[in-house]
């Protein structure tokens, strides 16, 4: 609505028909995804080096240390052409809009439970990793987005609409950069943050 009421011309008809059919196929296949993700780390479970208590602590842990994984699946999504064949799709479009966060290859989350199996091994829950992981997703879907601009204080802390156009830019400067998830804390320490 707000594109179309200042004339941005963000999305395009048959990109968005193309988007929201991608979107459909993996909302049908979700449950299927999901219960495979959680019965992988469910079953990883029994080798686990640790039994970490339930509490806050631990479950903010979680939270950053699930970010921190995701920053590497994704990092190597990009980097390793294996995982390149299932990510592409994501950078397929050329626009940039709420819509290409649908983008995602309906079997790429096959790749997930190897990810995010070493986390279950240093004794946290498979609930935990899931449901974070899920959280992550649901956050990059508001990134997508030219219609915010920077947000002051918080660039290069957290993911912003800003940082994830970078990492969707197709310029020299900005490729391979932000493959942080929530924070941006991960590509400032391992180099690959880069400002818009």
């Amino acid at each position: 609505f707000i594109s179309c009421k200042k004339g941005l011309k963000l999305y395009h008809g048959q990109d968005t028909l193309c988007n929201l059919a991608i979107f459909v196929g993996n909302r049908l296949a979700q449950p299927f995804f999901v219960g495979y993700t959680y019965m992988c780390l469910k079953f990883v479970e029994q080798f686990a080096l640790f039994d970490l208590p339930n509490n806050l602590a631990t479950t903010v842990f979680a939270v950053v240390i699930t970010d921190l994984v995701y920053y590497w699946e994704h990092r190597l999504s990009h980097t390793t052409k294996v995982l390149w064949f299932f990510h592409e799709v994501h950078h397929s479009s050329k626009l940039f809009n709420l819509t290409t966060s649908f983008r995602l290859h309906w079997l790429g989350r096959f790749t997930s439970p190897v990810m995010f199996a070493p986390l279950i091994l240093l004794g946290f829950k498979s609930e935990q990793v899931v449901i974070f992981f899920m959280t992550n997703l649901i956050y990059q879907f508001f990134l997508h987005t030219k219609i915010i601009g920077k947000l002051g204080a918080v660039e290069g802390w957290i993911n912003t609409p800003s940082a994830h156009r970078v990492h969707h830019g197709r310029n020299e400067l900005y490729l391979d950069k932000n493959f942080g998830g929530i924070l941006m804390i991960w590509d400032r320490l391992f180099g690959t943050y880069q400002a818009e």
